[in-house]
């Protein structure tokens, strides 16, 4: 029996494990289209169901409750799969990724949509969206030279997403402010010469412009190019993943950081194994 790739393995694990968990917390964000009155009731006359009612009736909101917990169901049994790896058949981990690779983009579209439709907003989310999807392609098809060329164009997307929020072409997160203020706090930069926010958008802007950089230099042809672009890339990804489990540590503890922040670390897992995943591929050309 051919194990998955370990690295893809892993990172389908952890994210699967981690978003499971924040369903279970925050819901889905189904409300961004079932609540849109200009999308979603011309549906609704359709079928002869009344707004008002839709807006305000206990049994819709049961119904996505439901429909919540049938996706915490589905992400843990995914990530349960993979886990025994060996005792599950290739047929259910395969219908598996494809479920939780197509949840996960339904996930995303309703949160950009949320999101003004933030193009920076969608393409950071590639490589948690992409992972199932990668490793379904490897498990289905023979053919497996692109995985180099497919990886590229995921970690590409995701930093470009993460350049466009730091530089502020859209609106700088509030948790990228705390988590680096916190960072530059630690080692004593904020308060040298200019106050705690400055600092860390100006270490953010950047950043950002360091993320544009690598995800170019990731898509030039050449070995060379494409390492240089993960010297930033994978130590930085280390970074903002385990920022999640040290920032979050500061300001909140008990509950509030095993319900939030650790799943937040898991889902986030990908963005250090997918860019490691890419070394190794690359060093053995």
């Amino acid at each position: 029996m051919v194990k998955p790739n370990p690295y893809l393995r892993w990172s389908n694990i952890c994210l699967l494990a981690g978003f499971g968990w924040l369903v279970y917390r925050r819901g889905m964000p189904w409300r961004n289209l079932v609540w849109d009155e200009g999308a979603f009731q011309p549906l609704l006359e359709l079928i002869g169901v009344d707004w008002g009612w839709w807006v305000s009736s206990p049994a819709v909101e049961v119904g996505l409750l439901r429909l919540d917990w049938l996706v915490i169901i589905i992400c843990w049994l995914g990530g349960l799969a993979l886990l025994l790896v060996q005792r599950t058949p290739k047929q259910i981990r395969n219908f598996f990724l494809a479920t939780t690779g197509s949840i996960l983009l339904l996930n995303l579209l309703l949160n950009t949509k949320g999101n003004f439709w933030r193009v920076g907003y969608f393409i950071e989310h590639a490589a948690q969206v992409a992972t199932p999807f990668l490793l379904l392609y490897l498990a289905t098809l023979t053919r497996r030279s692109s995985l180099t060329w497919w990886l590229k164009i995921v970690i590409a997307l995701t930093f470009i997403g993460h350049g466009l929020f730091a530089l502020g072409v859209h609106p700088v997160p509030p948790h990228f402010v705390l988590m680096t203020t916190e960072g530059l706090s630690f080692m004593g930069i904020s308060k040298v010469a200019m106050g705690e926010v400055t600092a860390a958008k100006l270490f953010l802007f950047t950043v950002g412009i360091m993320d544009l950089l690598a995800a170019l230099l990731l898509l030039l042809p050449g070995k060379k190019w494409m390492k240089a672009a993960l010297c930033w890339i994978i130590p930085w990804a280390i970074l903002t993943t385990l920022a999640r489990l040290w920032s979050g540590g500061q300001f909140s503890s008990g509950i509030s950081f095993w319900s939030y922040w650790v799943p937040e670390f898991l889902v986030r897992v990908p963005h250090v194994l997918l860019p490691v995943l890419l070394w190794k591929l690359v060093a053995k050309k």
